[in-house]
């Protein structure tokens, strides 16, 4: 079945995923933190019990924070549940090769943010019903009270399935506005606007292998939700496919209503390998 446009805008990024992501109010505990991350990516390891190195990463104090709780927090509430211990399993391995290889900040971001994104369903909720329309009607100014106002609504109406109070709701709102800017998705200060999107060939490339590898094939790859994370229309998803093919990333074709889209990797390592290489 065909869905049009206004169909595919109501599919919920969330809905997509194998197992729906819990909602908790962990956002309050940081925002994007791109440097701690990649510095955890760096030290993670999976040859001594995860209590172990966690308590390990603590003593040592590897981000420099003035207090060892500030360390545990960003472990235990950002790091461990957005890319460890959360959907899918075991990719952290192939962050931590990106982060030991050094890609540039303009490819790990995106990345991380999509991991973020898959595992803290605010995101995607935010981005469908707040972030998405405005954009599309060329509304590009949000602050801090559509953030606060979307989540209370939500807690309200029981669409997102919490019980917190308003302090934890100004928290995690607080938390949010910060990881949407830090991740690149939103710029200035106090009245933020969105930000132009652009979204690298090589990011591009990974999040369709890995849609391909949750089982969708041809079309159903380019049409995914996980693609309106980063704001994109359909015309300029097609746009970044045939810069893909150009680019002999991957070949895609299309006729009409048929896409025929091939990989030349068989698995997400050879799929990291090839972007570390193109990225040196």
């Amino acid at each position: 079945m065909n869905l049009t446009d206004g169909e595919k805008s109501k599919i919920s990024i969330n809905s997509m995923l194998p197992k729906s992501p819990k909602y908790t109010s962990n956002l309050q505990k940081g925002a994007a933190v791109l440097e701690d991350i990649k510095i955890l990516l760096e030290h993670w390891r999976n040859d001594i019990p995860q209590r172990d190195l966690i308590k390990e990463l603590i003593l040592r104090n590897v981000l420099g924070k003035k207090s060892r709780k500030r360390v545990s927090d960003v472990i235990r509430y950002i790091f461990l549940p957005r890319y460890v211990n959360g959907y899918p399993k075991n990719h952290w391995t192939f962050l931590k090769q990106f982060a030991e290889a050094d890609v540039p900040i303009e490819i790990l971001r995106p990345i991380l943010y999509f991991y973020c994104a898959l595992n803290e369903p605010l995101i995607g909720d935010f981005i469908n019903k707040i972030l998405l329309p405005r954009y599309e009607k060329g509304i590009l100014e949000i602050d801090f009270r559509d953030v606060s106002g979307f989540i209370k609504k939500g807690v309200q109406d029981k669409t997102i399935p919490v019980k917190w109070g308003d302090s934890v709701i100004k928290r995690v709102a607080s938390g949010l506005f910060s990881a949407l800017k830090g991740f690149g998705m939103l710029e200035g200060k106090k009245r933020r606007q969105i930000t132009p999107k652009f979204v690298p060939l090589p990011v591009c490339f990974y999040i369709a292998f890995f849609i391909f590898k949750e089982g969708f094939l041809g079309k159903k790859i380019i049409e995914h939700p996980y693609w309106r994370l980063f704001l994109l229309n359909p015309q300029e998803i097609e746009h970044l496919f045939m810069e893909l093919h150009q680019e002999k990333y991957l070949r895609y074709e299309q006729i009409g209503e048929i896409v025929r889209l091939e990989f030349f990797q068989n698995t997400p390592g050879e799929i990291v390998d090839v972007i570390i290489k193109r990225s040196a």
